[in-house]
């Protein structure tokens, strides 16, 4: 019995201080848990939340929703929607927009290199959630290199 809780407090120590050392400012990819795109669940019906572009946290509350129509929709300053192809790994799609500006330079230049990435074809990577590894985050990386990922946030089937 004392041998069962000594293993039960040192998994639950390791989980928390695993937590605590998943909130960096800096986050950047890692190779090491990517999952091949089309042999993941389902992507439609699911929400993202946007944390982070170019290794730098994002404070705003920016949302992706791939739809059951192969239809991304997000709003930096403007709504984007777009039907999408996926294909050995690549999303790409042209994406419509309203054409509003917006005070925030940072979410302007978010706005234009995802659309930007979309007409060209922007790789997919889906990788383990570290706090919830049963499910995936989205990596999105432009031809120019720069990657937005999306947290996991809910599928309408759950």
């Amino acid at each position: 019995m004392k041998s069962q809780l000594l293993v039960t407090s040192i998994c639950f120590v390791s989980l928390f201080s695993l937590n605590l050392s998943c909130k960096k400012q800096n986050i950047a990819p890692d190779s090491s848990t990517t999952t091949n795109v089309e042999s993941a669940l389902p992507l439609n019906g699911s929400r993202y939340k946007l944390i982070s572009f170019e290794g730098k946290m994002v404070q705003d509350s920016i949302s992706l929703f791939w739809d059951n129509q192969n239809k991304l929709s997000t709003k930096f300053c403007n709504n984007i929607v777009a039907t999408v192809e996926l294909k050995a790994g690549i999303v790409k799609g042209n994406a419509l927009s309203t054409k509003m500006m917006c005070d925030i330079q940072a979410l302007m230049t978010m706005e234009r290199e995802f659309a930007q990435g979309l007409r060209e074809g922007i790789t997919l990577s889906l990788k383990a959630n570290k706090i919830k590894p049963e499910k995936n985050d989205l990596y999105f990386t432009t031809t120019a290199g720069k990657t937005f990922i999306y947290e996991y946030q809910s599928n309408s089937k759950e």
